[in-house]
């Protein structure tokens, strides 16, 4: 017996940056559409060290690890740990990131987003009709191709004042999508007449083993199905470095690119942690 698709309420946030504020555009079935202003509860320049304190947090050994291990991911700087501190999001006696700074991320970005009561209102009314109505909560977050920042905040950590997952909404779990609108055509839609082409990225550059071979065999158990059913095909880079990338995509052009690993945006362009050519790591951009 087939299980029924399940069904999706639709919230678009469209946001414009003003010289003074962040535009936001609300749109849905229930709403109708309106306009709000915020304010990013996080300066950009920022970014990058709340994001990988964030990131540290992933590893499950972070704690340990970051105390006997000398990982350039883990250490934060003294203006660093500054800033990080001016968010609640560093542990002074434990030398390390709280260990609950993904929530008071999402609970300052919750605050930021839903700052102007309309804003609020419209978002309560979206999360309470996809409750009653049994459905998910499909969240499309649009943003014009200059707003890097302010798209790379962490949305999916959205928490609000009752502590609730912004994303986990009715015990179900929801969808967050993002989008940068560029003023380019669509390419066009992929025939499906073969299995798609599955190129998979992941280094081992400042991951431990463990979490390495959590994730592959995760990843793999998924994966199987979707080779079984004829789905996908699969290609793993090993070591996953920019000329065995080069190479794989010059050989064969990937239809999809999975990555698990380290990123940045800094300096205008975002950069992989990928695997040295000689050994070691290497971070690397693409141009």
């Amino acid at each position: 017996m087939n299980n029924p698709e399940p069904s999706y309420h639709h919230l678009t946030l469209t946001f414009a940056l003003d010289p003074q504020h962040v535009v936001v555009r609300w749109e849905a079935a229930v709403i109708g559409a309106l306009e709000t202003r915020m304010q990013s509860p996080v300066a950009f320049a920022d970014l990058p060290t709340v994001l990988r304190a964030l990131d540290c947090l992933q590893d499950p050994g972070y704690g340990a690890s970051a105390r006997s291990a000398h990982n350039p991911w883990w250490q934060f700087s003294p203006a660093e740990q500054t800033a990080l501190t001016g968010y609640g999001l560093w542990d002074a006696q434990r030398q390390l990131v709280a260990q609950d700074a993904d929530q008071r991320v999402g609970r300052r970005l919750f605050a930021a987003l839903t700052a102007d009561p309309a804003a609020q209102q419209a978002l309560a009314t979206v999360r309470n009709h996809a409750i009653a109505s049994g459905a998910l909560l499909w969240l499309a977050l649009r943003f014009p191709p200059h707003a890097t920042e302010l798209a790379a905040l962490p949305w999916e950590a959205l928490r609000d004042t009752l502590e609730q997952p912004l994303l986990l909404s009715g015990g179900q779990q929801a969808i967050c999508v993002r989008h940068l609108d560029l003023p380019l055509a669509l390419p066009p839609l992929l025939p499906v007449t073969r299995p798609l082409d599955v190129l998979v990225l992941a280094p081992r550059a400042q991951l431990p083993s463990t979490v390495r071979q959590a994730e592959r065999a995760a990843r793999r158990a998924i994966f199987a199905k979707l080779e079984a059913d004829g789905l996908i095909s699969v290609r793993e880079l090993e070591p996953a470095t920019r000329t065995a990338l080069v190479n794989a995509i010059h050989e064969r052009p990937a239809d999809l690119v999975y990555f698990y690993g380290h990123g940045h945006y800094r300096n205008g362009r975002g950069e992989l942690l990928l695997d040295g050519e000689q050994g070691g790591e290497a971070w690397t951009f693409w141009g």
